[in-house]
């Protein structure tokens, strides 16, 4: 038999099945009656008042609703009432009735005594079913602990593994095969094989196979079994960590190049996170106030994983900070004023869009690619021209970079 669960057993009692008398049941003559009083101490549970549709008890029960038959339903569920009443299951009931009977309810009254008799039937059979469930649980547990074996499949392979360690005046033995594999099904594969492990590390064997025997029964083995647990721990512990310090890395090399971002002026970084946020936004496909707030949530780490897969970005700010310092410092006032500084977007993008259609003209060919070349030459002078450093030659030497 199998144990009765703790979930089922409280079922039963929430529901209110453990209320109910056989003898009592069995006494009512009825059928009808009988089910009716069972779905009665059901609904009311310790009400001593219950109203309930005639309609839904008959569809319960059940009994014919169709028009010609219910008036003898009526009068069936009437009588029923009645015995219930006469056996004092109930103290009284009351047909309401304003249009139709399917339409109507019924009535039913109960007295005090009612619930005690309730209660005291419920803690008994409460009682006895807590014995049942204890007293088979621990039989349960009893036969199980004792029929406890571990599960293993012996095949060949396994059981020639096991005798490959042990040593050789043991290999020798015509015994030794279904000595390893009775015990491989008594004691499981990690103790038998730590026992041939234990029984190679001897020395001046006279009878391997009875040593083998009381490895086994004495668990003199244990210690092995121990020690190679605690080595996968120690790996496993040691790849976590591993995994820890990788994290770790990652987690400063990001803080770094945050550093780098936040060390550019206001507007360059402004036009940086512009980027990252429209990259952001194609690979969502949708811009909505979610994706706005996921965003802000992950900036940073968005942030930092655009500046990693563009390192020309950091090397380019540089390169134009260096530059700028160049022209304010070691150039006169002639070199500067011979310089062109691009500051305009709208002449920007012509002059590279002019530039670029100029090229495909006198070469005679199209470009393949020519709105990911465009992306790049843009992404290459972005930070020159947001710190409004960017000069005409520097621009058509980007350019000239990527159509090459």
């Amino acid at each position: 038999m199998e144990i009765i669960s703790k979930s089922y057993l409280s079922l039963l009692v929430k529901r209110g099945y453990l209320v109910y008398d056989s003898n009592i049941l069995l006494d009512i003559h009825s059928s009808i009656a009988r089910t009716l009083y069972m779905l009665l101490e059901k609904i009311r549970f310790d009400e001593l008042y219950v109203r309930e549709s005639i309609f839904a008890l008959i569809k319960k029960i059940p009994l014919k609703y169709e028009k010609k038959s219910l008036p003898v339903t009526i009068k069936t569920l009437e009588k029923a009432f009645n015995e219930l009443k006469s056996r004092k299951l109930i103290k009284g009931f009351n047909f309401l009735k304003e249009t139709t009977w399917l339409e109507a309810d019924v009535e039913v009254y109960y007295d005090e005594n009612h619930n005690v008799l309730k209660k005291e039937r419920f803690e008994e059979d409460n009682n006895e079913l807590k014995n049942i469930y204890n007293s088979l649980a621990i039989s349960y547990t009893e036969k199980n602990v004792k029929e406890f074996k571990p599960k293993i499949i012996v095949n060949d392979e396994i059981i020639n593994e096991i005798i490959q360690i042990m040593p050789e005046k043991a290999k020798k033995l015509k015994s030794i095969y279904k000595t390893v594999k009775d015990n491989l099904e008594k004691y499981g594969y990690e103790k038998v094989k730590a026992a041939s492990v234990y029984l190679a590390g001897q020395k001046k064997l006279t009878s391997p196979r009875a040593y083998f025997l009381k490895i086994l029964e004495n668990n003199w083995a244990d210690d092995i079994i121990e020690t190679k647990s605690m080595t996968k721990q120690n790996t496993l512990l040691s790849t976590l960590e591993t995994k820890d310090s990788i994290n770790e890395k990652n987690q400063e090399y990001r803080d770094f190049l945050f550093s780098e971002f936040e060390k550019f002026p206001i507007d360059v970084q402004n036009g940086i996170e512009s980027y990252v946020y429209v990259e952001y936004i194609n690979l969502c496909g949708m811009e909505t106030k979610i994706q706005k707030i996921a965003f802000q949530g992950s900036r940073k780490k968005l942030i930092c994983d655009y500046l990693q897969k563009h390192p020309e970005i950091l090397s380019s700010t540089e390169n134009n900070l260096i530059e700028k310092k160049q022209f304010t410092e070691p150039f006169g006032e002639d070199k500067k004023e011979n310089l062109i500084f691009l500051t305009d977007k709208e002449k920007l993008k012509n002059y590279i869009n002019e530039y670029i259609t100029l090229y495909e003209e006198l070469v005679d060919t199209k470009i393949e690619s020519l709105e990911e070349i465009k992306k790049k030459i843009i992404l290459d002078c972005m930070t020159s021209f947001l710190s409004k450093t960017l000069t005409l030659e520097k621009l058509e030497e980007i350019i000239r970079k990527h159509l090459m």
